[in-house]
């Protein structure tokens, strides 16, 4: 298994290299990257929250979050067609299956953009019209 590393900040690059070190197959990518082309070949994403995790669910690959503020209207949306799981216990991260992917259903296969705009501003607006 090979795990490829994305850190944001400096910081989090030298606290993970360290943590690599006995790791084989840990990958610490220092510079950027075609982020849509990474996303579109890796097993699974592992990530905060925010584009990367929607961008990646688009293209049908698997993803995790560990977001915990307010889940944007997006990411339940996603979450709700399984294409996004929001993981809040260290149980639920045993419990991510870190298998090679199967094949993909991007999510814009059958996908009405217009019905999704109208869910989620009826969603933000408590529903009423």
């Amino acid at each position: 298994m090979q795990v490829v590393v994305l850190p944001r900040y400096g910081f989090q690059k030298l606290q993970i290299r360290q943590r690599a070190k006995d790791r084989p197959g840990w990958v610490v990518l220092s510079k950027p990257v075609d982020g849509i082309s990474l996303l579109a070949e890796v097993d699974l994403l592992i990530g905060g929250g925010g584009t990367m995790n929607r961008e990646a669910a688009v293209l049908g690959t698997p993803v995790y979050s560990f977001f915990t503020g307010k889940k944007p209207v997006m990411d339940e949306y996603l979450e709700e067609r399984g294409y996004l799981s929001f993981v809040e216990s260290m149980e639920e991260v045993y419990s991510i299956p870190l298998v090679k992917a199967s094949k993909r259903t991007p999510f814009r296969s059958g996908y009405d953009v217009k019905q999704f705009f109208v869910d989620a501003l009826l969603k933000l607006g408590g529903g009423h019209g």
